[in-house]
């Protein structure tokens, strides 16, 4: 019903504003059903038969539109211009179990949706709207994932509504994921920047990376970073986490 009120609205406003002249028609309109739900689909497709009789009336529309569901389409097959797939990958998503692979494939959208001024406004409706309908671990994921691939505006971003959230005090459950997403997030900074300076001043072994991503302390990351500026070895850096 609401796909037909669209078509009919769409050429009521084409003929009041070229002014239809003897002869000419209306463009043909090509309807498309983009569906992301996570149950499946059982309404009709076909207009005539939501109306009794309707599949056997010539007074009653008879269109069926072009049906995608975007649920079963896989995420390497959605392509098109960057703003494209982001609006089509955000919206599958939206409705469905946020997976890892799902989440970087959203974060680095995200990111490139965030550097491209076209698409800027709808990578931050996206990243909005996903503070709303996602659960409070799924979007704790989505804050961490932008923080591990380094897309710190993304990161950035997720804290601004986290925070604004907060604010508010709205969800009780949400709030609690949110607070949690941001020490995370901070988390990772630390080590992250922890790492790099160490690298940069005396070198890290593997190991020694690894235990400072193992690193849950905020105050051990933050002692650590503190002591690095004067500290004569790595030892006394890493003597900090322990």
């Amino acid at each position: 019903m609401q796909l037909l009120h669209s078509m009919a609205t769409i050429w009521q406003r084409l003929a009041s504003k070229t002014g239809k002249r003897d002869g000419e028609r209306l463009p043909e309109i090509l309807p498309v059903v983009l569906y992301h739900g996570a149950k499946r689909w059982n309404a009709p497709l076909q207009f005539a038969e939501l109306i009794a009789g309707g599949t056997d009336s010539s007074y009653i529309p008879h269109y069926r539109p072009i049906f995608l569901n975007l649920t079963k389409i896989p995420d390497d097959q959605i392509t098109g211009s960057l703003r494209t797939v982001l609006g089509l990958v955000a919206l599958k998503h939206s409705r469905l179990p946020l997976e890892p692979a799902a989440t970087d494939l959203l974060t680095d959208l995200l990111h490139r949706g965030e550097a491209d001024p076209a698409v800027r406004h709808l990578a931050r409706v996206v990243q909005q709207v996903y503070f709303i309908v996602k659960s409070a671990d799924e979007v704790k994921r989505l804050m961490v994932a932008a923080s591990r691939l380094g897309y710190h505006e993304v990161e950035g971003g997720y804290m601004t509504y986290a925070q604004e959230l907060l604010a508010e005090g709205r969800n009780e459950g949400l709030k609690q994921g949110l607070e949690q997403g941001l020490e995370q997030g901070s988390l990772q900074r630390s080590r992250e920047v922890l790492i790099r300076l160490v690298n940069r001043k005396f070198g890290l072994t593997d190991a020694e990376r690894e235990r400072i991503m193992a690193c849950e302390d905020q105050s051990a990351l933050d002692a650590a970073l503190d002591e690095i500026l004067d500290a004569g070895s790595k030892a006394q850096v890493l003597a900090r986490l322990s």
